[in-house]
């Protein structure tokens, strides 16, 4: 079948046919490209020795986190880039419950002054 056959009977451009010739003469083939990356290389290819660096500075901000990565491997990572390997890998933000605060004894000034007028009593909050 010539190229102009295949170009009007499948609708693919000449120029399209003319590379998968090409592509078959050099690799024997025209099965499409299975092991490629795209987009930008990971922070980290070693995600055990991350981990283990975690476990290691275990309750440290992003900042002191990337600080730290810094020193120990020598790769300069910005806090943003730490932070989104690390959401990549499933760790999330340090997450504490709300507790009580303790009250201090005297929570306001008992003068009178612009504020209004002296409060009839004092109530303390536990």
């Amino acid at each position: 079948m010539s190229k102009w056959r295949v170009h009007q009977t499948f609708g693919v451009s000449r120029t399209t046919i003319d590379d998968w010739l090409k592509l078959r003469a050099e690799t024997g083939g025209v099965e499409a490209k299975t092991e490629y990356y795209r987009g930008r290389a990971p922070m980290v290819a070693d995600t055990r020795k991350l981990r283990a660096f975690l476990a290691a500075h275990e309750g440290k901000t992003l900042a002191q986190l990337t600080a730290a990565w810094e020193v120990a491997t020598g790769q300069a990572v910005s806090v943003k880039t730490f932070h989104k390997t690390l959401q990549r890998l499933g760790y999330t933000r340090k997450k504490t419950l709300p507790l009580p605060r303790a009250r201090p004894q005297q929570a306001f000034s008992l003068r009178q002054g612009a504020r209004g007028p002296k409060p009839r009593e004092l109530r303390l909050y536990r």
